[in-house]
């Protein structure tokens, strides 16, 4: 089978992310998907992970896969909408992560709000995905933000620090905020 242009770019992308979240633990990926990303932070270091995802129909596979790995007590996937993280208690995350998804979020705005309110003080978000004008917005013509746009909407959601930088040429932007003390 023919490698994709995600693919190409999905390891690098996983220790990239796993480098911005360094020693943090507690990890939540919003729009995990097939909780790859998740797996990889599992098995990259000593963290627990929780990734959560709208449908969760690829869920039973990576699980097999935690099962078979020995880590079952350290990475949990939840069928969730990741605008209404309510159930989890503020404060309770070191990190957030979100690789490929903000664009596909009923409301981006609401979800990086959520995500402000269940990361722990100076804990840490780092989005991946692609832009407005990129190669995925050329190919699939989804609803991508412009990069002003995400840095606009990580802003009103309370995070600072924020950066950002493109991963390659046509590719994804990585983007980081930090939750200050002041704003919690």
């Amino acid at each position: 089978m023919e490698e994709n242009f995600y693919d190409r770019l999905r390891d690098k992308i996983f220790r990239r992310i796993s480098k911005e979240i360094g020693e943090r633990e507690n990890i939540l990926d919003l729009g995990c998907g097939d909780c790859r990303l998740a797996f990889f932070l599992v098995k990259d270091s000593n963290r627990k992970v929780t990734g959560i995802d709208l449908y969760g129909e690829d869920f039973p596979s990576i699980l097999e896969k935690v099962k078979e790995e020995g880590i079952i007590d350290r990475l949990r996937c939840v069928k969730k909408n990741a605008s209404d993280l309510g159930s989890f208690s503020r404060g309770s995350f070191g990190a957030v992560v979100s690789m490929y998804s903000l664009h596909e979020f009923q409301s981006a705005p609401k979800a990086l709000k959520e995500a402000f309110k269940i990361l722990k003080r100076h804990g840490k978000i780092v989005i991946v995905d692609f832009i407005k004008g990129t190669l995925a917005d050329r190919l699939w013509g989804e609803q991508y933000y412009t990069s002003e746009r995400i840095e606009e909407m990580m802003k009103k959601a309370g995070f600072e620090d924020i950066e950002f930088q493109p991963l390659s040429k046509e590719g994804p932007v990585i983007f980081t905020g930090i939750k200050d003390v002041r704003n919690q």
